[in-house]
């Protein structure tokens, strides 16, 4: 019995979603110079460089699914920040449950241990060594409250 291919051979057979093409799939035609466009491919560009970086191998479908995922939670947080900021009032039940799915989100892709390892190292030198996981959120990330196995 021959296998099935699951992904196409040629990278241009894929949906415009797959081979980095579009920022979402068809069917709504999206800017991809608004600023919130920019914020969403240049969170989604940092997270998969870390992610690729700390995990040293290929980036899975299934984890970049979750990078997708962080990143746009991440542009929605950026919003309501930007609304409490000026003033306005937030919805703080939305806020709070993107923020958990946010922190979820990360935590599957292996980014609450980096921040956790960098935490326990010592000086400066461990921290530097994670500093980018710092940059989405560090104290959303570590939200497990230290063990005092006293």
């Amino acid at each position: 019995m021959a296998r099935t291919q699951t992904r196409p051979a040629d990278s241009r057979a894929g949906s415009a979603l797959s081979n980095g093409t579009a920022l979402v799939l068809g069917g709504k035609t999206v800017d991809g110079r608004s600023a919130l466009a920019r914020r969403f491919r240049d969170v989604y560009g940092e997270l998969r460089n870390e992610y690729a970086t700390n995990s040293g191998g290929p980036i899975t479908p299934s984890a970049d699914a979750m990078l997708r995922r962080a990143a746009q939670m991440t542009t929605q947080l950026d919003l309501l920040d930007r609304d409490a900021l000026a003033g306005d009032e937030i919805d703080i039940k939305l806020y709070t449950t993107t923020s958990d799915a946010l922190n979820r989100a990360l935590a599957a892709c292996g980014f609450h241990r980096q921040l956790r390892e960098a935490k326990r190292g010592v000086g400066a030198g461990a921290r530097d060594q994670f500093k980018g996981a710092s940059s989405f959120g560090g104290m959303l990330i570590d939200v497990e409250p230290e063990r005092n196995d006293d």
